[in-house]
């Protein structure tokens, strides 16, 4: 079989970034350590076979080992550790949804470059989180009255808000990091940027803030764990996100066709209940938005925030009830991951086993989830 001449620096790379030994690329070659070692020093080439067979194992697709230089690498998670530590009731079960996330991602990765995909591109961040949140809405294409207002519940919402963002080949995928702990996280990425949401919170009005949240970090080009740290980053992501779910003149033409004028802690059960229920978003989100209009002040945000009115108002169904493992699977990996791996698996970068594996599929399942992401777009 011919020989390719990859970039021997990105398969030294790749191995180191991957943690994998070289005795499992060994493995999975069926080569010598002598010959592996020879291909990591340029002093002779793999054939394409080999290089496949590496790239499954890592996670690439063929063309990465033909890169000029290694990929910049996401600064994110060196970030994450300092501000876990002091913020969670259990800070493993955040740094392995971490590490999970990163795999994901690398895989993604893989699968976008397939298609030779440009970078995520959003729009030029802006210091005003108001004015960005207009921008934000105008370039997805989302209409606060028929996107929120006239939907039929905060799930509908969150879900046409998901697909939006999935779009733009951003990655959202659910991990269970534990109740008590981060609400989700992102990773800076120029082809596969990702936002994790953490599968433990099953309501759909704060999923929807969090993922507006860390689209403000990805807009921002950083990552971030959302354990509402007081820094100036944060605060300008939660405004980002309560604007971009609560307009102004929205929430301003509701309180007048109301007749309301404030919200105060007499009366903010009703009026904060009333107005999430009308834009279909999380209390915490309508209490910080409101404060900032002018329509409620701190005392209705620290009551808000120290209540539970937003987990009472979860569901109380099983939220995989009547669905089937192919729906359930492509829910929780999110369309760009599963995509990217189907992109792998039909360019034979991947097989069909390390595809059922990534995707937690047996055979037919995955043929059912192919159908599913089809007949989504």
């Amino acid at each position: 079989m011919a020989k390719l001449a990859i970039n021997p620096q990105i398969l030294s790379w790749a191995i180191d970034n991957a943690d994998v030994s070289l005795e499992r690329v060994c493995i999975a070659t069926g080569r010598e350590l002598e010959i592996v070692q020879s291909w990591i020093s340029g002093d002779t080439e793999p054939t394409k076979g080999d290089v496949q067979k590496i790239g499954r194992l890592l996670g690439r697709s063929l063309q990465f080992f033909f890169l000029s230089k290694p990929p910049e690498e996401s600064p994110a998670v060196a970030r994450f550790r300092s501000a876990i530590d002091g913020s969670s009731l259990d800070p493993t079960q955040e740094l392995n949804a971490i590490r999970r996330a990163s795999r994901l991602q690398r895989i993604a990765r893989a699968g976008l470059e397939t298609h030779n995909e440009d970078a995520v591109s959003l729009p030029r961040i802006t210091s005003n989180p108001n004015n960005y949140a207009a921008i934000m809405r105008e370039f997805l294409g989302w209409d606060t009255r028929r996107d929120q207002i006239a939907t039929t519940s905060k799930s509908a919402t969150f879900k046409s808000l998901r697909r939006r963002i999935e779009s733009l080949d951003i990655v959202v995928v659910y991990l269970d990091m534990g109740e008590g702990n981060c609400r989700g996280f992102s990773l800076t990425d120029k082809v596969a940027p990702l936002i994790a949401i953490n599968s433990a919170y099953s309501n759909a009005a704060l999923k929807s803030f969090t993922l507006l949240h860390e689209l403000g970090h990805l807009a921002k080009g950083s990552g971030s764990v959302c354990h509402f740290e007081d820094t100036a980053e944060e605060r300008w992501c939660d405004r980002f996100a309560s604007a971009f779910l609560l307009p102004e003149q929205e929430v301003l033409e509701y309180f007048s066709y109301k007749q309301w004028n404030r919200v105060t802690t007499d009366n903010y059960r009703d009026r904060v209940r009333l107005t999430s229920g009308r834009f279909k978003a999380s209390w915490k989100s309508v209490a910080l938005r409101l404060k900032e209009l002018g329509l409620a002040d701190q005392n209705v945000v620290d009551v808000v925030f120290s209540g539970t009115d937003d987990m009472q108002e979860r569901a109380g169904f099983n939220p995989n009830g009547g669905r089937r493992t192919p729906e359930i699977r492509l829910d929780y990996f999110g369309r760009t991951f599963t995509r990217s791996v189907l992109n792998l698996y039909d360019h034979d970068s991947l097989s069909e086993f390390d595809t059922r594996r990534y995707l937690n599929v047996n055979s037919s399942e995955l043929q059912a989830v192919r159908s599913l992401l089809a007949g989504d777009q």
